[in-house]
């Protein structure tokens, strides 16, 4: 028989203890950086930051329709109770003021672009430091474009659009129809009363709550909880389908033969749509 000897480890030579704590001064290096870094800005960008109450501009010519080009800017519209439609403006910057142009063209457009060009790590975490707000004639059309930032709607009659990269849209007491497509992004609407409507969303909850009936109402999301609440005593032929989702409708809303019709798809998210709670 053969005897096995075992062999005592070799402790680490004087050679291997300096590499060791090499790899553990660089990985508290980066995780200090990492942290520190974005948080040191963020104080800088407070520290420099500059804001502004730009002088409003008001169009006494009779405005069709709002369009902007938004990037990430955050849109408050409303109506104006009159003929004249004006234009605020309230900018926060670190290096870069942000650049507002809008034109009033001869079909009665008025196109508004925002630029910001500093980074959002500068200007405490946010794509763009403008924040406008848009009095215009009720019936007049909104459309909006943007990577980011959010869209308010108040008490307006005319068609609302807004297509965004990131963002979200929040309606109330709106009377147009209504078109919101987002990358990802939430619409939520309160006391709506717009005939049709139309949410896509990659990711991104749907929320709204009808105080009119609408006649065809159309939301798809990828991802995403849809609740809907719709008057009380109103039939729609309900159609879609939740996905990996719980679905949840009234059966008293649901009638085949109604000429109303309600569509909703999620890929994995809840759809609850019913009446009122009580």
């Amino acid at each position: 028989m053969t005897a096995t000897v075992e062999r005592p480890a070799v402790p680490a030579g004087p050679a291997d203890r300096p590499r060791r704590r090499g790899v553990w001064i660089a990985l508290a290096a980066l995780t200090a950086f990492t942290v520190l870094v974005p948080a040191g800005l963020q104080v800088v960008g407070g520290v420099l930051r500059q804001s502004v109450v730009a002088p409003p501009a008001e169009y006494r010519s009779l405005v069709q329709e709002v369009r902007v080009d938004a990037g990430g800017a955050h849109l408050t519209f409303g109506p104006s109770g009159s003929g004249l439609t004006r234009v605020t403006q309230e900018l926060t910057w670190v290096l870069h003021r942000p650049r507002v142009k809008h034109h009033l063209d001869a079909q009665g457009v008025l196109r508004i672009k925002v630029t910001c060009d500093d980074p959002a790590a500068l200007n405490g975490g946010r794509d763009c430091g403008a924040e406008l707000g848009v009095r215009l004639p009720s019936a007049a059309r909104v459309t909006v474009t943007s990577e980011s930032g959010s869209v308010t709607a108040r008490d307006l009659a005319g068609d609302v659009e807004v297509r965004t990269r990131s963002g979200e849209l929040n309606l109330h007491d709106v009377r147009g129809n209504v078109v919101f497509e987002a990358g990802s992004g939430a619409v939520r609407g309160e006391g709506l009363r717009s005939s049709r409507l139309r949410a896509r969303a990659g990711s991104g909850s749907v929320d709204l709550d009808f105080a009119a009936p609408p006649s065809d109402v159309t939301v798809r999301t990828g991802s995403g909880a849809v609740d809907m609440r719709l008057p009380a005593g109103s039939h729609y032929r309900v159609v879609g389908d939740a996905g990996s989702g719980g679905w949840q409708v009234d059966r008293m809303l649901h009638d085949p033969g109604a000429p109303a019709r309600i569509d909703v798809n999620t890929g994995a998210g809840s759809v609850t749509v019913g009446y009122p709670r009580r």
